[in-house]
């Protein structure tokens, strides 16, 4: 697929078919991220890969409440305040965090090496270069997805997530989980939210149509010299309050733990560390601890 097109046609896609993502479409998926820049030049980016609902769902299993408890709580007192179409983006969003995931079924696991200082207590702006590394990794999986015609969604942890993510799976010391990250296959029925983008040449928003996929410009009151002109209309106004959406949290949803089994869990590895994690251990060169994880051939 084209360059630009690629770029075009991404989207973030909550609702999957369950048709399985391919070992072949997956490892140049994998691929992808170890063609992005990292600041120290070192790549070191290691993927878990969980197949299977059963196993997505006992890895995921907090997810449901922390969204229900954390994010639809304040999505419910802020919406008087936000734009439209960003209330209507979480507002289809939220109920389907865990759905995403285990749908999909195929969820991969980023982690990268973090230095110098936790992750969450930066020092200065530079201390988040590795956080940045491994982001720009996730973006080329993105679109690199996109050009297998697959589609993504991806979650950031929030509460106790990544922790419990890191212990289930063995991360050792000196490395963080960025994001959930689902891949398959849209559902024919999957909702796509309406997408902003904005024209250079005036920084005014235009409304993208996914219908008849095209776009049509906001009304000319919308126009601005300045680089950050007035919000155009329908943004930042007040919207209806609604009850907050519910999150799907059926009994399989909840179960703890997780199944290891060579089938269904790998490691996608990158080249092997040049030593140790701070703090000591054993050099990590081919995966975390998980009994009967093995690296495709």
């Amino acid at each position: 697929m084209e360059f630009y097109r690629v770029l075009e046609n991404r989207r973030t896609v909550r609702d999957f078919s369950g048709k399985e993502v391919s070992d072949e479409q997956l490892r140049r998926v994998i691929g992808a991220a170890f063609k992005a820049p990292t600041n120290d030049h070192l790549r070191q980016f290691e993927f878990v890969v969980v197949r299977g609902e059963e196993r997505i769902a006992r890895l995921v299993s907090s997810v449901a409440e922390n969204t229900r408890n954390i994010q639809q709580a304040h999505l419910a007192a802020a919406a008087d305040d936000m734009d439209r179409d960003e209330y209507a983006m979480f507002a289809d969003a939220l109920p389907k965090q865990q759905r995403m995931l285990v749908r999909s079924g195929c969820l991969v696991l980023p982690f990268f090496r973090q230095k110098d200082c936790p992750l969450c207590r930066p020092v200065e702006q530079g201390s988040l270069n590795y956080f940045a590394s491994a982001w720009a990794a996730v973006e080329n999986m993105l679109l690199a997805a996109t050009a297998e015609g697959l589609s993504c969604a991806f979650r950031i942890p929030i509460g106790d997530e990544a922790e419990h993510v890191k212990r289930v799976v063995g991360a050792p010391e000196g490395y963080e989980f960025t994001c959930f990250l689902a891949i398959g296959h849209a559902a024919e029925d999957a909702r796509i939210c309406r997408q902003k983008t904005i024209d250079l040449d005036t920084r005014r928003p235009l409304v993208r149509c996914e219908s008849r996929r095209r776009f049509r410009n906001l009304p000319a009151a919308a126009r601005s010299g300045r680089p950050f002109g007035p919000k155009p209309p329908g943004c930042g106004t007040s919207v209806r309050k609604k009850s907050p959406p519910t999150v799907e949290s059926r009994g399989r949803f909840v179960s703890s733990g997780l199944s290891r089994s060579v089938s269904s869990v790998r490691s996608y590895l990158g080249p092997p560390n040049p030593g140790p994690p701070p703090g000591g251990g054993p050099i990590i060169r081919n995966c975390f601890a998980l009994p009967g994880c093995s690296t495709p051939s």
